[in-house]
């Protein structure tokens, strides 16, 4: 039975996630090109829009040290649409790669192709891998704030850390000072202003009595580049939360961690945020609840529990808006000599805490799960987060508003990035978990422990 596929009937689609067939193609459409292999990267569809997806082409090498690979991002339209998408890309500014030409058309797959470090929407890719106007324009400043002293910088070396098509660019950069000692720092480019919100956010919670008093921890900001929607931050440097391998009696410890470094963010006021509200959440749970209408033959299933969420959503409770991550993930926090690090507040938002907490235990959760992690171990990382959160705030912590808020990001958000990036938990089990976790089963039994009585959200 297939239990998690959106039918897409679409031809072009069907070719898109074929790499052999992908690579026979890019060859024709890049003359004097040798492709050795081709390999999928990243895939996400925008439902009525088009579908996105980027490649890793490995190609024949060439002379001298130059590089063997080459990224390249295309976008399929609906039909009829990328002659128009083709024009538009061609009158943007763009950078030579190491490969073909900047941007190319495959007319036949209604597809517009770009080739790294040029995207569909990212300007400032290019401006984060020219190592020389780093090392003359940002290593100097950086490295001053991050040494506690001026110093003069030799050169700088950069290598990609991430590249998300049309969301973000991030990269490591190592300067060399000039008596030899390395210093590293992190760049990122994003789409539109997203870039400054972020630094100016980051610079007023670097300087808030709770960070300085080492209540929580994070990167501290360096710099914002306008003209390239770049932000600078020093590095971090550790694993990541969602990386953690080894025995499961090491992890709770380090959630805990994690549940008081969200607690203290929490009660950090940061101005200008946008607000983020139960009838947002109503919102995108309807959204997502047509996109998954199209999932067979899960679909009636993922319909009753919407509308369960829905009717359940009531009042949002006594809880003070709160300052929120908007993207609480093991990868946006790293375990370092120092505790628990927050990075990553491109989505800080304002609103119930208890949004901010349930986002997070689903996607431990789905994640857990992803590696088959046993249910006891998981309740026991569950119970963690909550001791280490429930003892640093003031709020109660009611158990059935914390399973509403798990369940409809479950739903609205692991759900539907898995059908849009093509990847992930399986959609049944994501189903099967919001429907326990709402129901107060399962391994979200141990929410019920140690916290306040139940109301809804």
């Amino acid at each position: 039975m297939d239990s998690g596929i959106v039918q897409r009937p679409h031809q072009p689609l069907e070719v898109a996630h074929q790499p052999a067939l992908m690579r026979r193609i890019f060859e024709d459409a890049m003359p004097a090109q040798h492709i050795r292999d081709c390999a999928v990267l990243h895939a996400r569809l925008k439902p009525g829009k088009y579908c996105l997806v980027s490649y890793r082409l490995e190609m024949e090498r060439r002379l001298g040290d130059g590089p063997d690979s080459q990224i390249v991002t295309a976008r399929f339209l609906l039909a009829g649409s990328s002659d128009s998408c083709f024009a538009e890309a061609q009158r943007a500014a763009l950078n030579t790669p190491a490969f073909g030409q900047p941007v190319f058309h495959l007319r036949d797959l209604n597809a517009v192709v770009w080739a790294f470090p040029n995207d569909p929407v990212l300007t400032g890719v290019h401006a984060l891998t020219d190592e020389e106007r780093i090392t003359r324009e940002v290593a100097p400043s950086a490295v001053s704030q991050i040494l506690g002293r001026e110093v003069p910088v030799r050169q700088v070396t950069v290598e990609t850390v991430q590249y998300v098509p049309e969301r973000g660019y991030t990269v490591k950069a190592t300067a060399l000072t000039g008596d030899g000692q390395p210093v590293v720092f992190y760049g990122k480019t994003c789409p539109d202003v997203t870039g400054k919100l972020t630094y100016g956010r980051m610079c007023e919670l670097w300087e808030s009595e709770r960070r300085r008093s080492g209540a929580f921890r994070m990167a501290q900001p360096l710099a914002y580049e306008p003209r390239h929607i770049a932000l600078w931050q020093a590095a971090v440097e550790g694993p990541t939360l969602d990386t953690l391998r080894g025995p499961a009696a090491q992890f709770p410890p380090l959630f805990e961690l994690a549940g008081r470094s969200i607690a203290a963010l929490h009660q950090t006021p940061v101005s200008g945020l946008r607000r983020m509200t139960v009838a947002d959440l109503r919102r995108r749970l309807l959204d997502t609840e047509r996109l998954l209408r199209e999932v067979k033959p899960l679909a009636g299933r993922f319909s009753s529990l919407v509308a369960r969420l829905l009717e359940e959503s009531g009042n949002p409770g006594s809880r003070p808006i709160a300052t929120l991550h908007g993207d609480l993930a093991g990868q946006n926090l790293v375990l370092s000599t120092d505790g628990a690090v927050l990075i990553d507040f491109d989505n800080a938002c304002a609103g119930d805490p208890l949004m901010d907490l349930g986002s997070f235990l689903s996607t431990t959760c789905s994640g857990r799960m992803m590696r088959r992690m046993p249910p006891s171990d998981l309740a026991s990382i569950l119970q963690a987060v909550i001791a280490g959160y429930e003892r640093n705030v003031p709020w109660d912590v009611p158990c059935a508003a914390l399973r509403w808020y798990i369940a409809e990001h479950l739903i609205s958000v692991r759900a539907r990035r898995t059908v849009v990036r093509y990847r992930g938990i399986s959609l049944e089990e994501i189903l099967e978990l919001a429907e326990s976790t709402l129901a107060g089963t399962g391994v979200m039994q141990t929410l019920a422990t140690g916290l306040a009585a139940p109301t809804h959200p």
